[in-house]
């Protein structure tokens, strides 16, 4: 019998062995769970078969209200028995409890069981992009020596009027730690007040970790002087002790990933945008 539950905290040496053995090359669980137990704004999600705990995954609500559905772990000793379905099915009671105006999750290109996963779920693919990563061990000593004068933005407003500048180079969605967010009012409040929009003139640069700060310094998105936004991210990412950048961005802007691969930034992965929307 398979049934789902909240996770607890004397869940997490059982679900850190799942994660090992489902995603042994992508392991955060552990850094994120207390911030994962949260119950109000969303669930930890904990599949067991004959009590067994098998599988988790986490949704979560996004500051426009949507859901965001992350971290979705089978042990691969229990799958193809109906525990992600279980998870799913949990996932999309969820949605209906929180009265979400959509849901969305990202997967690898190469993951066609998640994405079909999703797909009978009724998500659809919303946009493909591709990864970046700029080690700051290989740049030179002096590389942005003396960074560029960004300052925060405080005002949603002006973060608002700063996106329509750049309105021809705006995303559909920005991402920071795979985390995708809908473009939108609700995001620029966030934005500032999380102190992750930053301008130098008309240069607007997102910048910030929306979890596991340590790991890498997130670029979300940056439009005007890509040249002095980036020597600036350089600069923070170092005074953080981080060992690297990461930007992921869509993979039909070519000039841009051209122009990163140039800078030094290495692409490898290709991620999948999947959503559903509920509310048209």
């Amino acid at each position: 019998m398979i049934t789902t539950r909240p996770a607890v905290e004397a869940d997490l040496p059982r679900l850190l062995e799942i994660e090992r053995a489902a995603m042994p090359g992508l392991q955060y669980l552990e850094g994120v769970f207390e911030l994962f137990l949260r119950r109000e704004d969303g669930e930890l999600v904990a599949a067991l078969q004959d009590e067994v705990l098998g599988g988790f995954g986490r949704l979560s609500l996004l500051c426009d209200g949507s859901a965001w559905l992350e971290t979705l772990r089978v042990d691969p000793a229990l799958q193809r028995r109906g525990l992600g379905a279980a998870i799913w099915a949990r996932y999309l009671e969820l949605c209906r409890q929180f009265q979400v105006p959509a849901v969305r999750m990202y997967t690898g290109e190469q993951n066609v069981a998640s994405a079909k996963l999703a797909e009978r779920n009724g998500l659809a693919l919303a946009v493909r992009s591709v990864e970046g990563n700029l080690p700051l061990a290989n740049l030179p000593e002096d590389a942005a020596d003396a960074p560029p004068p960004f300052q925060p933005i405080s005002d949603p407003d002006e973060l608002a009027a700063l996106w329509e500048q750049h309105r021809s180079n705006r995303p559909r969605y920005l991402c920071l730690n795979r985390t995708f967010y809908a473009m939108g009012a609700p995001l620029d409040r966030e934005l500032c007040r999380t102190g992750r929009a930053y301008r130098l003139g008309d240069t607007l640069l997102i910048l910030g970790a929306r979890f596991l700060p340590e790991r890498a310094l997130h670029i979300g998105w940056a439009a005007g002087d890509l040249g002095q936004a980036l020597a600036f991210a350089i600069a923070r990412g170092r005074a953080l002790g981080v060992p690297k950048l990461t930007w992921m961005l869509p993979d039909d802007r070519t000039e841009t990933v051209a122009w990163l691969r140039a800078h030094g930034f290495v692409f490898s992965s290709r991620i999948l945008l999947l959503e559903r929307r509920f509310d048209s």
